[in-house]
């Protein structure tokens, strides 16, 4: 699941034809304050809490249909200091947390493949080591680890109406293909380079070694429609 946060974002666009051989590519200028990308991931990393294996992903995505947009290059800027970083093979938007950085709080500029404004998108995401085999129980671990990162993120007053993660979405390079390895009686299949393990099938497979025909590039929170903590 993917959520928004633009009312905290400070950014400025600007539209630039920029031309290439034999065609024409249309270029969208965004900023962004570091502070965006720094204060809740240290929120759910806070030093006195336990160690979750889930995190923060950043990325820009089409406001329309929710694409990845494509960065072409990303400049932290401070004063008459730069340093151009490069977003991560899936787009996601890597920065380096510092608590020095976080003090000068520098500009993040961001060169889009674009002809419009990306929205700021915020996924949680696993951080399990992939491979193509997966304990059930481990993945029943990740679900209560998803769920404290919401939790983390939330205030005393709006814990309880952040959404409740029931399950897992897991993406594959594949399109479709048979998991091995369970024993319940209904088989599973990544259907369109999807893989989602409701709470029925997270109960089913708790104690199963998975197998599967790739290795998982990533996994996502399954999250019921008005599913939110009461």
């Amino acid at each position: 699941m993917a959520f928004f946060f633009s009312a905290r974002v400070t950014a400025y666009v600007a539209a630039v034809l920029t031309l290439l051989p034999c065609t024409a590519v249309q270029a969208v200028t965004q900023v962004f304050e570091y502070k965006n990308f720094y204060d809740d991931p240290m929120r759910i990393a806070a030093a006195d809490k336990p160690a979750l294996q889930a995190r923060l992903a950043y990325f820009l995505v089409n406001p329309q249909n929710g694409q990845t947009c494509q960065i072409r290059q990303i400049v932290m800027s401070s004063g008459r200091n730069q340093e151009v970083l490069l977003p991560g093979a899936d787009q996601e938007i890597k920065i380096p947390l510092d608590t020095n950085l976080r003090s000068l709080n520098p500009n993040l500029t961001m060169d889009i493949n674009a002809e419009q404004p990306c929205s700021l998108s915020v996924q949680v995401v696993s951080t399990l080591p992939m491979t193509t085999q997966i304990e059930g129980k481990q993945l029943a671990a990740l679900v209560k680890d998803m769920n404290e990162v919401y939790q983390r993120l939330g205030t005393f007053v709006t814990r309880r109406y952040m959404p409740h993660v029931s399950g897992l979405v897991l993406h594959f390079p594949v399109a479709d293909g048979k998991v091995l390895g369970t024993t319940s009686k209904n088989p599973l299949y990544i259907k369109n380079h999807i893989l989602t393990l409701n709470t029925e099938q997270m109960v089913n497979i708790e104690t199963d070694l998975l197998t599967f025909p790739a290795i998982p590039e990533k996994i996502t929170p399954f999250i019921q429609q008005h599913s939110t903590k009461n």
